[in-house]
């Protein structure tokens, strides 16, 4: 886990946010080209910003209770956008 070794969150943090932001522009890219409809990227980015709040947390206070949130979510998250796009493909 990235926050094993990682007292004050900070690497955490920066590692989670820099992944979210990469997935928000494969989602952007996506449905730039006609993969999914947008309304399929605008609620993907909602969703990402939604996750990214606990890990923020996590990185100002160094607490491990907002980066379990953000796990539970990740676990949630992922299930959740694979059934989704299977739907949303074109």
């Amino acid at each position: 886990m990235w926050s094993n070794g990682d007292g004050s969150g900070c690497k955490t943090s920066k590692l989670f946010v820099g992944f979210s932001i990469c997935l928000i522009l494969l989602v952007i890219s996506g449905a730039g080209t006609g993969l999914f409809p947008w309304w399929v990227a605008v609620s993907h980015t909602a969703l990402v910003v939604y996750l990214m709040r606990p890990v923020l947390t996590y990185g100002a206070s160094g607490e491990r209770g907002p980066m379990r949130k953000a796990f539970l979510g990740t676990l949630l998250y992922l299930p959740l956008v694979l059934v989704g796009l299977a739907f949303t493909w074109t």
